[in-house]
């Protein structure tokens, strides 16, 4: 789906809540979360402040750093006993996608959704490839600058 709220309205803060939503329902993941660089401490801190019993990796870092965060994906963790949170961003998820791959995402949440809107990007492609039962488009802004961009958004789900 698309989640086109306007900016500050709180995606964030929805995207947590379903997760939430779904660990009730015994959904126990593992969840990706891919988003900007500039917005994984913010995503890491909101799921600590109104979701801290949930499990939450920050995957990025050096290539040995990620590869343990990696062994940890598939492991229940926590009070909850589930699989965690990853959280990671564009560039790694290109990067480490032969990895991502492997892993079976309950769901795959990208941030900043509207940077999928070429069709023909690297990015889209990449994403693609990752194994999902379900996807999420976070963007305030669906439609820039023609139908095609919101073309590009609806093709990806």
């Amino acid at each position: 789906g698309i989640l086109a709220d306007e900016m500050g309205l709180g995606k964030t803060i929805q995207c947590i809540a379903l997760m939430a939503m779904m660990l009730e329902r015994k959904v126990m993941g593992p969840f990706l979360v891919v988003a900007p660089l500039s917005t994984l401490p913010n995503w890491i801190s909101e799921f600590k402040r109104f979701t801290p019993e949930v499990s939450v990796l920050l995957y990025h870092g050096t290539q040995p750093e990620r590869a343990k965060v990696l062994k940890q994906i598939r492991r229940p963790q926590g009070p909850l006993g589930m699989c965690p949170v990853v959280v990671t961003s564009f560039e790694i998820s290109m990067i480490d996608r032969k990895f991502l791959q492997r892993i079976q995402w309950k769901y795959l949440i990208v941030d900043e959704g509207h940077r999928i809107k070429n069709l023909n990007c690297r990015l889209v492609r990449e994403l693609k490839t990752l194994p999902t039962d379900n996807k999420l488009l976070l963007t305030g802004t669906p439609l820039q600058n023609n139908l095609a961009e919101l073309w590009s958004l609806l093709n990806y789900l």
